[in-house]
């Protein structure tokens, strides 16, 4: 995970104005670093080395799913198993939002499109981060 102050988000989501108000949210709101991909090969990569403190991961997302991101993450033994992850979803489906759940682990969480607010999001992050701003 990154060792100097500033915690690095990963925030993987396809569409453009979302994930630019996420990025902004988690940069001004939250003083977070982050690093965005708008599909999943982007995002294994740019997980895998840039090695973020916490990924939001959209699961319908383009070339890779968020469930197929997840595999390869927690695949990785030691940061990938340990990063948490929140899925953002509008996913009515609860079969695919239960593997995507199953394949993450302990360390994976699921925040509805429909119920949170970009303050709620950066609330999220220092919790789960363990940062008080």
């Amino acid at each position: 995970m990154n060792t100097d102050t500033t915690k690095k988000i990963l925030i993987v989501e396809d569409e453009p104005d979302l994930l630019e108000a996420l990025s902004t949210a988690m940069t001004v709101a939250g003083g977070f670093e982050t690093l965005t991909a708008l599909d999943g090969e982007k995002a294994v990569e740019l997980a895998f080395t840039e090695k973020p403190d916490m990924i939001f991961l959209d699961i319908r997302i383009p070339k890779l799913d968020g469930s197929q991101v997840l595999e390869q993450i927690r695949a990785d033994e030691a940061w990938g198993k340990e990063v948490p992850v929140s899925i953002l979803t509008a996913q009515s489906d609860m079969g695919v939002l239960s593997r995507a759940l199953e394949i993450g682990g302990p360390n994976t969480n699921y925040l509805t499109k429909t119920d949170w607010s970009l303050e709620k999001l950066v609330g999220h992050v220092n919790e789960v981060l363990g940062v008080n701003q």
